[in-house]
């Protein structure tokens, strides 16, 4: 699948660790100390890479923090996750999770069949919530590393 590619793909780099140079997508840092890597290949897609430390609000709340203040979108836009919750390769004790601002079909579908009681979840494609849920900032990560 195309999602499990850019997972992988951001994984095995250090792009999601550190800035980069050249025409490749520029890591965001965000406001809580996570790294946001936009995808090569579609700006509305990016990856959140988690540290030890971090649980679900860190992750979504540095979605929300990249699409308001490098996408620059609406505070209503809709954040989806597009790639559950997974092992960042070559990354050891680091979780990636993908998400979209631009869901295709399939995963509007997902979203629609979902609970509503599926709260900040990482493990559920189409988990969504707009880009203003955690206001103008969000806390740091206390990490355990």
């Amino acid at each position: 699948m195309k999602h499990h590619a850019l997972i992988l793909c951001l994984g095995l780099t250090a792009a999601c660790a550190l800035p980069q140079t050249g025409d490749a997508p520029q890591p965001y840092h965000a406001n809580n100390e996570l790294w946001v890597t936009p995808a090569a290949d579609d700006a509305n897609s990016f990856v959140v890479r988690s540290v030890p430390g971090a649980g679900n609000h860190h992750i979504w709340c540095a979605a929300t923090d990249y699409v308001r203040h490098e996408l620059r979108l609406p505070p209503e836009t809709r954040i989806y996750l597009s790639e559950p919750v997974g092992p960042a390769a070559n990354q050891p004790r680091t979780r990636v999770v993908g998400f979209t601002v631009a869901p295709d079909a399939d995963l509007l579908a997902e979203a629609a069949a979902l609970p509503d009681s599926l709260f900040l979840t990482l493990k559920k494609r189409g988990a969504n919530l707009s880009a203003f849920f955690f206001g103008p900032d969000c806390h740091s990560v206390m990490r355990f590393e």
